[in-house]
């Protein structure tokens, strides 16, 4: 697959399914990514994903909604840069309204 490393990718309802075993995937490189409330992301493959792959400190991921690494999933998923952990690139949740339970 040739993506572009940002903005090919953009959730609104529903769940994205990352499935491949063809090549590794990055998400997002030079901006932010967001999963907003009403969506979610699934991976499940063997290969290496990444989200905010930069060695910079404010490509982050935002997650309102799910992100769920699949029970078959082998591969790694990496938020930030695996070659440069130590910048600050991370997932960020935001505050979900919980109902009481009935």
């Amino acid at each position: 697959m040739n993506l572009q490393p940002d903005n090919w990718l953009t959730l609104q309802n529903g769940t994205f399914i990352y499935s491949s075993t063809i090549t590794d995937l990055t998400i997002s490189q030079g901006t932010i990514f967001n999963i907003p409330a009403t969506a979610g992301l699934t991976i499940n493959t063997s290969r290496n994903v990444y989200i905010a792959n930069n060695a910079v400190d404010n490509k982050n991921l935002y997650l309102s909604g799910k992100l769920t690494l699949a029970a078959g999933n082998t591969g790694n998923t990496y938020i930030g840069p695996s070659a440069a952990p130590a910048t600050h690139n991370d997932m960020n949740t935001r505050a979900v309204e919980h109902l009481p339970f009935r």
